[in-house]
This record gives structure tokens, C-alpha cells and sequence, in this order.
């Protein structure tokens, strides 16, 4: 349990610097291409009952540089797996 709590911790920790470093690196010319992603929009439905509206959307971007990080946290992971058993 605490191997895959550790491999889901260390992919959300790699996603999220990767969004910091992609966000970072978005003006220079040298590492702008790590900036470079894509995003998605999912909209479910729309309740619109008459007091209030409700809506559902799913929203989900991803960029380079969070895959890499995410590759990297892939790669450490059977060294710390080791550490933690």
C-alpha cells in the first residue's frame, strides 16, 4: 500500500512542477518548447432548475514539461520503493 501511495505521490508531485516549470519557461526562447501542451474541456450537462443553474465541466491541460517530470518521478520511483520496503 505504501508503494503505490508513494508511486501516485510522486506522479502528482512531477505534474505538479511540471506545471510551475512549463509556466516559467513560457517567455524564453531556449526552453519555451517545454511550455507547449494541450488542453481539455469536457462539458457534461447543464441543470437549470429555476432558482439556480448548475453546471458540470472537466477540465484538463497538460504540457511537456509535466511529462517529463512525470517520466522522471517514474524513474526514481523503484529507488525510493526500495528505501521505503
Amino acid at each position: 500500500m505504501k508503494t503505490k501511495l508513494l508511486l501516485i505521490g510522486l506522479l502528482i508531485a512531477g505534474a505538479v512542477i511540471g506545471a510551475l516549470l512549463g509556466q516559467t519557461v513560457e517567455g524564453t526562447d531556449a526552453l519555451g518548447w517545454l511550455a507547449y501542451g494541450k488542453n481539455l474541456k469536457f462539458s457534461v450537462s447543464e441543470i437549470n432548475l429555476i432558482i439556480i443553474k448548475f453546471g458540470f465541466n472537466l477540465n484538463f491541460s497538460i504540457n511537456i514539461a509535466q511529462v517529463l517530470c512525470m517520466i522522471i518521478g517514474i524513474a526514481v520511483y523503484p529507488k525510493l520503493k526500495k528505501v521505503i520496503s
